[in-house]
């Protein structure tokens, strides 16, 4: 491989911002030019502070983003003229980059932990870097592919096809493995993350599971800011099914 991909600026990535959870409204888009390593840093930059400003940390996963990011950086083929592009939409990231997967293997392998680099002087590099480790376990951290439950092993979405990869990096409750344990979680969780159910039952319901929770777990299970997290809060208070224990920004909810 020609050692100008890792110093010269040859590559491109797209970056678009949608409203909603479809690629209708497009709020913004800007194109970021250079080196791999340039590229790197300034769009996984991006991507972190988008997280923090949208106070997102509890929805996606540092260093699942920089997996995805990092992938589709080393294992992109050069030889393919385009660009690679990332989606960001209400409910999920797209990371999408040329080439399919290399060296005659499939999607499971790669997911088993099997490695084929089509670019190891990008590979060396972002090792060097302290980026990758390069030891095949990227998309299984993608996955969560811990073995634990079926749940976790579906988390995100991973597509191969013979020109592109597609890494999709989902906008989930950390709320929803505390509920992969029993049939009785399993039916707490149903509540929980039912549409019909109203935000104060889901609240309850955290709270019978968790025994104690705090207004910003309110905000990250209902995925809103802190007026109606307060309302819900308030209505389980007025019921006498919660009480508060603590004061001020320590504030705790339990089952009353």
């Amino acid at each position: 491989m020609d050692t100008t991909l890792i110093t010269e600026e040859i590559h491109e990535i797209k970056t678009a911002y949608y409203k909603g959870t479809t690629k209708e409204n497009l709020e913004m888009a800007k194109t970021f030019r250079g080196n791999c390593l340039d590229l790197y840093k300034n769009i996984f930059n991006l991507l972190k502070n988008w997280i923090s400003e949208n106070s997102l940390e509890d929805f996606y996963s540092y260093s699942c983003v920089q997996e995805a990011l990092s992938n589709m950086i080393i294992h992109r083929d050069y030889s393919m003229k385009g660009f690679s592009s990332i989606s960001i939409l209400e409910n999920r990231i797209e990371f999408l980059s040329l080439g399919g997967i290399g060296g005659n293997l499939t999607l499971p392998d790669i997911l088993n932990g099997a490695a084929y680099c089509r670019n190891p002087e990008i590979a060396a590099l972002f090792e060097k870097e302290g980026i990758a480790k390069n030891l095949g376990h990227g998309l299984q951290v993608i996955k969560g592919n811990s073995g634990i439950s079926k749940e976790e092993t579906e988390k995100n979405h991973i597509i191969a096809n013979p020109n592109s990869f597609l890494v999709i990096l989902e906008k989930d409750s950390p709320y929803k493995t505390l509920f992969n344990m029993n049939t009785e979680d399993a039916k707490a969780a149903a509540l929980l993350f039912s549409e019909e159910l109203p935000p104060e039952e889901k609240v309850y319901q955290l709270v019978k599971t968790k025994k104690s929770i705090g207004r910003k777990d309110v905000e990250i299970l209902l995925d809103c800011s802190s007026f109606p997290a307060r309302q819900a809060i308030q209505k389980l208070l007025e019921q006498g099914r919660i009480k508060a224990i603590g004061n001020a920004r320590s504030t705790k909810y339990i089952l009353e």
